[in-house]
């Protein structure tokens, strides 16, 4: 399970996606079990077809990962984003996903999902 956060104002959109490309390549490849990342990346998949959209989906895809949340979690008077993700590399154990309504603590609505982890039990 990981965190992420991504701000323009901190590394320009191109700068971060190498960086995450280089984080999620080497995790994928090297973990062989559920892979959970989450964060504010600041990228709206509610807009699949904007240039920033497409190369983040196009490199999830490229390493088998998916990003499981469909709903908005940034709603203002004027807009809705999906800018807050869950990525998985195991998407058929994750049974519910939703979003929380987070306006007394954020501006950001907080997703969350509900996964289907088996763990052999310990036998004396």
């Amino acid at each position: 399970m990981g965190v992420l956060y991504h701000s323009e104002s901190i590394l320009p959109y191109m700068d971060w996606l190498e960086l995450f490309e280089c984080l999620v390549t080497d995790l994928a490849s090297s973990w062989d079990g559920m892979l959970a990342l989450t964060g504010d990346l600041n990228v709206d998949l509610l807009r699949p077809n904007a240039p920033d959209a497409v190369r983040f989906l196009e490199l999830l895809d490229a390493i088998n990962l998916k990003q499981i949340v469909t709903k908005a979690t940034r709603i203002t008077r004027r807009s809705e984003t999906l800018l807050d993700h869950i990525i998985t590399n195991l998407p058929r154990q994750v049974t519910h996903t939703d979003v929380i309504c987070g306006l007394m603590i954020s501006d950001h609505d907080a997703p969350y999902a509900c996964l289907n982890v088996r763990v052999n039990r310990f036998v004396p």
